[in-house]
């Protein structure tokens, strides 16, 4: 813990104490204390943000000094249009509008196409504006396994020997442990794409760059909400489809509680690296419940130590493709995501690129594959939280 923290901490405890006490003057230190730390953190974010900004436009004039690189010179249309603003301009220096002629006059007009607007070339930013893509990172929590063929065999523990005490010149137990197995079976995650080759040779931007980065995008989207919610029907199991997962309930009709987030925590086995996992929406419900002193049970970490934001002592991930609070839903899974969930991947991405079947068309067909299955391995290691009806 570092020193700021362990004087704040002090000083929180000093609290405590003046409110006994009735110690106003401490009271307005601590006050005074956290108003400084607010202000270093909002200064801090304003920086970052400023940071952010200037490289964001130092890649936009990048991006567009190559877009530029990439047309070469102005065409002779354009050259021709810019010697004749050129010379009308000179003209209007040297002349004003009495002495000049009704063409140069036509060429100083940009709001007007058929007196010069025509003229004026237009700019293309090569900067494409995108809305955010909200993906359930389910892959950074889970165990990954490379498959080296299609199907991967898992054995399985499904049930303990039975041991039993014996007494002297007694005779002892006979017992096995039993087994199973599961099976990843690689799934395939695809889709084609058709450009045009002028759009290839013409657009000021790296088209090719750009259908990989949305492909890469729009994958990582489906696989997390197949992670999260798919049936295992030519697509990874998602442990919120999986029925050996049990949950617990609410406790009040269409309400997320305080008691059964708490509750879920008892669950999990002693030797589980447990967490919780929601989206977005729930997290904002969370962050406003507090305990019977009073308290938030949302806790802020020690980023810089390693210390992650907490709930009732728990860290968390959001997963956006997770249920919304709502009678009978669940919006909460309480586990641990490295031994529960395991995804196996046969191949990372592989483009197929087809100039032949669309050559009448003048078109270019790109097809993208992964393949990869995914499955809960370990029902035992998760628990839901079930909103009462």
């Amino acid at each position: 813990m570092s020193e700021e923290i362990q004087k704040t901490n002090e000083l929180l405890s000093a609290l405590r104490k003046s409110h006994e006490e009735g110690n106003v003057a401490l009271e307005k230190k601590l006050s005074d204390k956290l108003d400084a730390q607010e202000a270093k953190s909002a200064s801090l974010v304003a920086e970052l943000a400023t940071e952010r900004k200037s490289r964001e436009e130092g890649e936009s004039k990048l991006a567009s000094l190559e877009a530029d690189l990439k047309r070469g010179n102005f065409g002779a249309y354009e050259k021709e249009a810019k010697n004749h603003e050129l010379k009308s301009f000179e003209a209007f220096i040297l002349k004003g509008n009495q002495g000049m002629s009704q063409a140069e006059l036509k060429h100083l007009r940009t709001n007007s196409n058929v007196d010069g607007g025509f003229l004026v070339p237009s700019e293309q930013d090569s900067e494409i504006i995108k809305p955010m893509t909200e993906i359930s990172d389910v892959r950074s929590l889970a165990k990954v396994r490379t498959l080296n063929s299609k199907t991967l065999k898992l054995s399985t523990r499904a049930s303990l020997l039975t041991g039993g005490w014996a007494g002297e010149g007694e005779t002892g137990l006979s017992s096995n442990s039993t087994y199973g197995r599961q099976e990843l079976t690689a799934k395939r995650l695809t889709v084609s794409s058709a450009i045009t080759v002028e759009e290839l040779a013409d657009a000021n931007v790296n088209m090719i760059n750009e259908i990989n980065s949305d492909v890469r995008e729009g994958f990582a989207q489906l696989k997390g909400t197949s992670f999260v919610n798919g049936n295992g029907v030519n697509q990874p199991e998602g442990f919120m489809f999986n029925t050996d997962i049990t949950s617990i309930n609410s406790g009040e009709a269409a309400l997320l509680t305080f008691d059964s987030l708490i509750s879920v925590t008892g669950q999990a086995k002693t030797g589980y690296n447990a967490m919780y996992a929601f989206n977005r929406r729930t997290l904002a419900n969370i962050r406003t419940m507090k305990d019977g002193s009073g308290a938030y049970i949302w806790q802020a970490g020690n980023l810089a130590a390693g210390v992650p934001n907490t709930i009732a002592g728990s860290s968390y991930a959001i997963l956006e493709d997770m249920p919304d609070i709502g009678a009978g839903l669940f919006p909460v899974i309480y586990g641990d995501f490295f031994k529960g969930y395991l995804i196996g991947e046969r191949s990372g991405m592989t483009v197929i690129r087809d100039e032949v079947s669309l050559k009448k068309e003048g078109k270019v067909e790109l097809t993208f594959m992964e393949r990869l299955d995914a499955q809960v391995v370990l029902p035992e290691a998760f628990k839901k939280i079930r909103i009462a009806a």
